[in-house]
């Protein structure tokens, strides 16, 4: 399985666990999770689950791009515009939040959500800590996942 498959798994893969805590923590380490889910969508997960994830995954990558540009799923800060790496924690936590949104509904709240996203990558120590360093930590993915979705409802979409 190549790198970019695995990363596209693994954010499918936390679309399919009720919480990182109960399903995630427990395997204690991604490649024991994403062996786990693995060995889920071929057993367990039917074909009409399945239809469901390609629908919201594509939903997500059509909103990053539509959001963030050729910046989605990047390090982005204010004094830059530089394009970085694509950032695996980002492609997993944005991956997630945004497969449960229309773009319309995401649509006017564009600026808003894309400065507090680089506000938050350049000024809280915490979240550039969970998308740069020891980033399959349970607690670290926790963190990431319920800060960006907080930029959501603080837009009032959550």
């Amino acid at each position: 399985m190549s790198e970019w498959q695995i990363v596209n798994l693994s954010c499918c893969a936390f679309r399919l666990i009720e919480s990182i805590e109960k399903d995630y923590a427990p395997m204690g380490s991604m490649n024991a999770f994403i062996t786990e889910i693995s060995r889920k969508i071929d057993t367990e997960i039917n074909d009409e689950a399945l239809k469901q994830l390609v629908i919201e995954f594509e939903r997500a990558m059509f909103n990053a791009h539509k959001l963030f540009g050729k910046h989605a799923f990047r390090k982005w800060p204010f004094d830059s515009q530089k394009v970085y790496p694509i950032n695996r924690a980002l492609f997993e936590t944005w991956g997630n939040a945004l497969a449960d949104y229309d773009w319309q509904a995401l649509k006017p709240y564009k600026a808003v959500i894309i400065k507090a996203s680089r506000e938050m990558m350049e000024n809280d120590n915490e979240f550039l800590s969970a998308i740069t360093s020891s980033t399959s930590t349970a607690s670290k993915i926790t963190l990431r996942f319920s800060k960006v979705k907080q930029i959501l409802k603080e837009v009032g979409l959550g």
